[in-house]
């Protein structure tokens, strides 16, 4: 497994006349001991399925297919793989509240919320 370094960068402005102004600024510093292999197993996954990319950010990937909003947001983090859907029951995700999140901390994780979640929608 390969480590990498993530920044999560805020910042919020204010425009007046036209001209933006900072008020504030915030990093977070994502440590991420080889998560990204769990990233990968999930894309493989959803590329399998006929998911395809919707949106990427540097801190989340959303997939969807032609018919549904964001069906999955994947969102690696310190403890591993966050995977948010609708159709997964469980703790709120603060980015997107109409999603429910699971964490997945290994492979097996990974293949198992993706298939009971997927499963659950049909």
């Amino acid at each position: 497994m390969t480590n990498k370094t993530y920044f999560d960068l805020i910042q919020r402005f204010q425009v007046v006349d036209g001209v933006p102004k900072l008020l504030s600024s915030h990093v977070e510093m994502i440590d991420s001991p080889g998560f990204d292999d769990l990233m990968s197993i999930a894309q493989l996954w959803l590329k399998n399925s006929t998911a395809y990319i919707a949106h990427r950010e540097s801190q989340y990937i959303g997939y969807k297919s032609v018919s549904e909003r964001y069906e999955f947001i994947l969102a690696i983090c310190n403890d591993g793989l966050w995977i948010s859907s609708p159709h997964i029951s469980g703790e709120l995700d603060k980015l997107f509240p109409y999603c429910k999140r699971k964490l997945a901390k290994n492979a097996n994780d990974v293949v198992r919320i993706l298939n009971d979640s997927y499963n659950s929608k049909c």
